[in-house]
């Protein structure tokens, strides 16, 4: 199941930001200072943003797949649990993805048009000079991938197999990979430089870390403006963790769960995750990962505004024995969009399926 915010209807920013109407610079400024009109601009498109209500896209029901494959097999089943697989939550500063509100930025930062590139290149160094401390701080180091193909989770995975440990930063990585961010271009008609949103790549910083309360997840931060925010969890790794500190045993075969001691209870982990009150706990990310964060919020005070990029809806169905599911498991209880799988028998303590 995805959810994710995007361009919508009656504007061009991420994140379904609304453009304010735009003024022409020679536009009604008779008698008034640059820093007067330019502090009204700045308060009327803060408004519009703040005013704008964003709708949630529609989502489908998931139909009766499991309802009907549990009619059909129930007797061989000991326990069905749903919930979050895994969680991507994006964090846009989304006033700067407005060019009347980064043009105000860059006045109050007191940064000419044409000397861009060089702050963008000074604002990128002083955060990747900040990730070099935060992994020296950690007793690792900050390392570069050569390309952006390079499967991060096993990287990951081998670091913590050869260096175990339960909680604290894990890596630092840095990748250069495609973004959304401002350029400087030249308006033939005006002969004028203006800030456009392009898509382009830069570097983007990889912060893997174990939470105590989450598990294994990693925060990826945008170098560039307009320093677009990632965090991704495991819904299964954190309730794995919730099993463990209320003493409910359990087995675990890669992201399934073929076994849990108390299902009812695992059932009641997984609902409770959805009430989760995300905004106690991620600005504190933000404060740990991304510290230069405070120095644009001294220039304009904008705060991360958080939504679901994507998300993963999973069931686990768990068997008796291993001769307990079907040889051939059927489609046809299946909607169409949906997929049903068994998860390598063989490879589970119990056997178990993933829907």
């Amino acid at each position: 199941m995805k959810a994710e915010t995007g361009k919508n209807q009656t504007g061009i920013c991420h994140g379904g930001t609304e453009h304010p109407v735009r003024r022409s610079r020679n536009q009604g400024r008779l008698g008034e200072s640059e820093a007067g009109w330019r502090e009204r601009e700045w308060e009327a498109a803060v408004a519009v943003i703040e005013a704008r209500v964003m709708k949630p896209k529609t989502i489908l029901p998931h139909g009766r797949g499991v309802a009907d494959f549990l009619a059909q097999h129930g007797d061989k089943v000991t326990g069905v649990v749903s919930g979050y697989d895994r969680l991507r939550l994006q964090g846009t500063l989304r006033a700067l993805y407005v060019p009347e509100i980064f043009e105000n930025y860059l006045w109050r930062a007191g940064v000419w048009f044409k000397n861009y590139t060089e702050h963008v290149k000074e604002v990128s160094e002083a955060l990747c000079d900040s990730a070099k401390e935060i992994a020296r701080s950690a007793g690792t180091a900050l390392r570069h991938l050569r390309s952006a193909a390079t499967r991060k989770e096993e990287l990951i995975a081998q670091r913590l197999l050869e260096q175990p440990q339960d909680e604290g930063l894990v890596a630092v990585l840095s990748v250069v990979e495609p973004c959304r961010t401002w350029k400087m271009r030249g308006n033939y008609q005006t002969k004028r430089l203006e800030p456009r949103l392009e898509f382009s790549t830069c570097r983007h910083l990889y912060f893997y870390f174990i939470d105590e309360q989450f598990g294994l997840m990693h925060l990826r931060l945008q170098t560039w403006f307009p320093f677009l925010v990632h965090i991704c969890l495991n819904g299964r790794e954190w309730l794995c963790r919730q099993l463990r500190r209320e003493g409910i045993a359990y087995d675990r075969a890669d992201n399934c769960l073929p076994w849990i001691e108390d299902v009812p209870r695992a059932q009641a982990l997984l609902d409770a995750q959805g009430k989760t009150r995300w905004q106690n706990y991620l600005p504190k990310l933000i404060e740990r990962f991304h510290p230069n964060h405070q120095r644009l919020h001294d220039i304009v005070p904008i705060d991360y505004y958080w939504t679901v990029a994507e998300s993963e809806y999973a069931t686990d169905i768990m068997f008796r024995d291993r001769a307990s599911p079907p040889g051939a498991l059927s489609l046809a209880c299946a909607p169409r969009d949906q997929k049903f799988w068994h998860q390598g028998r063989d490879a589970f303590p119990r056997p178990s399926t993933r829907w």
